[in-house]
């Protein structure tokens, strides 16, 4: 068991966090394993303890590799037929100086070495997330199988050119428990010592909460563990929409979106600062007025003005979706011109706007058509009004996308790829008496360039 993270050649997080039982009826909890090297030649897997104050090794794991441990007359010694490491007991410690060891100032990178014996991967840990250490592992009680070794941290050491010491710990230096919560957050890095976990969540909560896993490298000793941050949750979810793809009509105008773009921050020519759409579900023919505003009686005096041009071809409007604006189109005046007209008011859920999604993508599509215009002639901003309505005629005679694509209509094919094309073709016939196709795309020779002079 390593306290220290930086001694780790590799780390991995637990399937399960393990419970460790000290001696002393405390508790520590383990999320995190990985490899630690003991020497440069052997690494074991070690698990990673951050609330232990020595980090523990476990002589069994030594004897499997290899290594002979010898305790006795107030010395020990660890060796292996390339390395020997001994010292003498001190108190209650036996502090040893190998030449090369776990505490080494400078973390030991991992090679490939045709010299290092690796130790056999251990098998997974049981289901059960709860781990009892007996008490006698954990200290030394003589040439015991059971007995641990205890190693100081890197972050304990004070000596920056020369090798930390090798200590093997008494029942009181092995079961030390997590210090108190801080009442301060500590603001400089006076020690190297890592963190509880009251003070990682101290500093979690002291850099505007930040990723835990960003906080490691610039905070020394920082400690992660499993617990969630409540305020973490509630400020950073977010909601999950639900796509339901709106059924697909079979006439033109059974099904009319709408939407209202802007303001745009330079009023047009004519002081407009909105413009809004009209987009019918079957054949994607799109019309537009530019407004002064998006109060309810703008919106409503271009919907009379889409009906009548409407009436001109002979459509109703059969129903009619649109955002839950209350200021736009739920309102008592808009409803009512509906009503006379048996028109079904369909508007979206609160907070679910991504429902008139095609309203959306079509705003989106004929402002980027107008913005490239603008920039490519350079034209005064003023002229935005000129620009979307230029956008929206090129629009209805090109391909569209919403016509080619398949839809909840299983088999079915748009006859034609332009809104101006399906719009006209609709009811007619597509062949003459004697065979030929009957051709409805629109013109497109007098188009010119936006912004050009004319001529």
């Amino acid at each position: 068991m390593c306290n220290d993270h930086t001694q780790f050649n590799s780390i991995k997080k637990l399937r399960q966090p393990i419970v460790i039982e000290l001696g002393d009826d405390n508790q520590a909890t383990v999320s995190h394993h990985g490899l630690v090297n003991v020497s440069l030649e052997y690494e074991v897997n070690a698990l990673y303890t951050p609330t232990f104050q020595l980090s523990l090794l476990s002589i069994n794991q030594l004897g499997t590799a290899g290594y002979i441990s010898t305790f006795g007359h107030r010395k020990c010694s660890i060796s292996s037929p390339s390395i020997t490491i001994t010292g003498n007991q001190v108190n209650d410690l036996c502090i040893i100086s190998p030449a090369t060891a776990l505490t080494s100032t400078v973390p030991i990178i991992s090679t490939k070495s045709t010299f290092r014996r690796r130790k056999k991967k251990r098998k997974r840990a049981p289901s059960s997330a709860h781990t009892t250490v007996p008490s006698s592992s954990a200290h030394i009680t003589g040439p015991s199988s059971s007995a641990h070794i205890t190693v100081p941290s890197i972050a304990h050491s004070t000596e920056s050119t020369t090798p930390s010491l090798l200590h093997t710990a008494s029942p009181s230096a092995a079961s030390t428990v997590p210090q108190s919560p801080p009442t301060t957050v500590p603001l400089t890095k006076t020690t190297q010592k890592p963190l509880t976990i009251s003070e990682s969540q101290l500093w979690h909560r002291c850099v505007a909460h930040i990723n835990p896993t960003a906080l490691i490298s610039p905070i020394d000793g920082y400690t992660t563990d499993d617990s969630m941050c409540t305020a973490c949750i509630q400020a950073k979810h977010k909601q999950k929409i639900i796509k339901v793809k709106t059924k697909r009509t079979t006439k033109p105008f059974e099904l009319v979106h709408l939407d209202v773009c802007g303001p745009f921050s330079m009023p047009s020519s004519a002081g407009h600062r909105y413009y809004i759409l009209f987009i019918d579900n079957y054949t994607r023919y799109t019309s537009v007025w530019v407004l002064p505003n998006k109060q309810s009686q703008a919106c409503t005096s271009a919907y009379h003005s889409f009906q009548a041009q409407l009436d001109s071809m002979g459509y109703e409007v059969k129903r009619f979706l649109c955002d839950n604006g209350h200021g736009e189109y739920d309102n008592k005046t808009f409803r009512l011109v509906l009503a006379a007209r048996g028109t079904t008011y369909e508007p979206c859920p609160p907070y679910a706007h991504h429902t008139n999604g095609v309203a959306k993508r079509m705003i989106q599509t004929i402002t980027e058509k107008a913005r490239s215009m603008m920039i490519d002639s350079q034209a005064p901003l003023v002229l935005w009004a000129e620009a979307v309505n230029n956008a929206v005629y090129l629009h209805q005679r090109t391909p569209n996308e919403g016509l080619t694509k398949t839809d909840d209509r299983v088999g079915y094919q748009a006859p034609y790829p332009t809104p101006y094309e399906m719009l006209q073709a609709f009811g007619k016939p597509s062949h003459e008496n004697d065979g030929n196709e009957i051709l409805y795309q629109a013109p497109l020779h007098h188009l010119r360039r936006f912004g050009c002079y004319a001529s």
